[in-house]
């Protein structure tokens, strides 16, 4: 329910980029839209980050997606402010160390934070956000998710403002990985559960595959990757990815979920 993300503008490498942040994104209901966002400068890189905060807050009266909110827009303002300072933007682990520094309140999230540099994809995350890179139409690598065990993902708190709510993640416990070779006409696609829960893999190639061939961009696929996990949760008939998993210990379990 909550992302950030840096556009280039012009040739790479350019130093003139524009740094777009969005922090506050209703991932399922087109109607509520954007609702924020801050627009300032960044050195030739790309930094991108996607949260989801966690639902179960709303039993104590706590919005769940303020914290994944403030996360992401202090998260992309510590990149703002380390671009001021340095050429670089600073490592996806600093730059989510620093948004969680500035996030003081009740709450928790799933997170993924990534950075581009070259032709190197570096990133950390705590919980099921995931991202997966498309080479030629066909993925060919996705991040890796932490679960305590099946739908209890890793969460990112202020453990000392949510002591006592629940078991928590400080940043230190994220996992770092990276891609190197990325190349011209590749695809990421980085969101959370809400669509890796809901929407096969074969299903996003083949919407990435059938964009491109038709022209369009980043855009237009990322709103049918959105449609088709809104139209698959709401289908009780349909074996998505999350009831194949949880099949495993639930016999015969069928359907999307809104979770």
């Amino acid at each position: 329910d909550a992302f950030f993300m840096s556009r280039l503008g012009g040739d790479a490498g350019v130093g003139d980029t524009s740094f777009l942040v969005q922090y506050s994104a209703d991932g399922m209901n087109k109607d509520k839209g954007k609702q924020g966002k801050v627009v300032a400068r960044l050195e030739a890189a790309t930094v991108l980050g996607v949260a989801d905060g966690v639902g179960s807050w709303s039993q104590y009266k706590i919005d769940p997606g303020l914290y994944s909110k403030n996360l992401m827009k202090n998260t992309a303002l510590a990149a703002l402010e380390i671009s001021k300072k340095r050429a670089a933007q600073g490592s996806a682990m600093e730059l989510l160390s620093l948004g969680h520094s500035q996030t003081k309140l009740k709450g928790s999230t799933t997170t993924t934070v990534a950075c581009l540099a070259g032709n190197t994809l570096s990133a950390a995350t705590i919980g099921d956000t995931a991202l997966v890179l498309l080479r030629n139409g066909k993925i060919f690598y996705r991040s890796p998710t932490q679960e305590f065990e099946f739908d209890t993902p890793f969460q990112l708190a202020d453990t000392k403002m949510s002591d006592g709510y629940g078991v928590f993640c400080e940043p230190e416990e994220a996992l770092e990985f990276s891609v190197r070779d990325i190349r011209p006409g590749d695809v990421l696609v980085m969101a959370s559960d809400g669509l890796f829960d809901n929407v096969h893999e074969y299903e996003i190639e083949q919407i990435v595959q059938d964009k491109i061939k038709n022209g369009e961009g980043a855009d237009a696929i990322a709103q049918e990757l959105l449609e088709r996990a809104r139209i698959h949760s709401l289908d009780p008939e349909f074996v998505s990815p999350w009831a194949q998993e949880k099949s495993q210990t639930e016999s015969g379990f069928i359907g999307g979920t809104l979770k």
